[in-house]
């Protein structure tokens, strides 16, 4: 659990540094849009899989986690989409 503290913690890092960077004007709105880019769809999933692989199967498969996670999931699912259909309902 603490190597995905560390790994949340190392990305909120490099957020920080990007913002100040942008604020800063030091890329260019290119720049931007190809670091972007590498980052969700290299740097992140490649991120991702080292943190997966370096666990052990029980940590992995830790079934009071996944179902809390599915519950959450599943309840933000059925809000999301009763509030759509409300808020749809509404406006037509």
């Amino acid at each position: 659990m603490t190597t995905v503290f560390s790994n949340i913690g190392t990305l909120f890092f490099i957020i920080v540094i990007v913002y100040f960077a942008v604020h800063l004007k030091l890329f260019s709105h290119d720049g931007l849009k190809l670091l972007g880019k590498y980052v969700l769809t290299l740097a992140l999933p490649a991120l991702i899989f080292q943190s997966i692989v370096k666990q052990g199967p029980t940590e992995i498969l830790n079934f009071g986690y996944l179902g809390g996670y599915l519950i959450g999931l599943l309840s933000i699912l059925v809000i999301g989409y009763l509030s759509l259909r409300i808020i749809w309902k509404s406006n037509h």
